[in-house]
């Protein structure tokens, strides 16, 4: 802005020496003429030079242009945070379907350079569980594991169990 204001007046205070330098005459208003116009053009720079495809959803160019999304990571990072949490409660409740209660469950995961989600490892903590089946214990944690595996569409080897 400070930069706008001295062109203006250094165009303004050019004008008025060129003015007492020429003499009058017919090429006099001329010359005014141009120097008025290049007074509109500097004090309308602003609006020239203005950046419109960066304020509106609207392009007024032609070529196609790549749309740069910023993500701000700290709101991404909570965003993420608690979609893992429903998933950890998601797959509590596969568990208790499976006759699993009180397991705890430990979702670890990062995040690519696209912005996804990956899960890296399903961590089922069984220390406090109880395990309420008639079935054989390791019967039901392989098909617990499948079932967490199947709903979280990871590979099998990523659920592990501990106790």
């Amino acid at each position: 802005m400070k930069e706008w204001i001295l062109s203006v007046a250094a165009i303004i205070i050019l004008v008025e020496i060129i003015s007492i330098i020429l003499p009058d005459g017919k090429m006099n208003k001329y010359i005014r003429g141009t120097f008025s116009f290049l007074i509109i053009l500097v004090i309308l720079q602003p609006i020239i030079n203005f950046n419109f495809d960066k304020y509106s959803k609207f392009s007024f160019s032609n070529d196609k242009q790549e749309n740069n999304i910023e993500y701000q990571d700290e709101y991404l990072g909570v965003v993420f945070e608690n979609k893992v949490k429903i998933l950890e409660n998601d797959v509590d409740k596969i568990l208790t379907q499976f006759g699993i209660f009180d397991a705890i469950v430990k979702i670890k995961y990062d995040i690519d350079d696209v912005k996804n989600l990956n899960i890296t490892n399903v961590e089922i903590n069984l220390e406090n569980a109880v395990i309420n089946s008639d079935k054989e214990h390791i019967n039901i944690i392989e098909q617990a594991k499948d079932g967490v595996a199947n709903y979280l569409s990871v590979d099998k080897g990523v659920v592990n169990f501990y106790e």
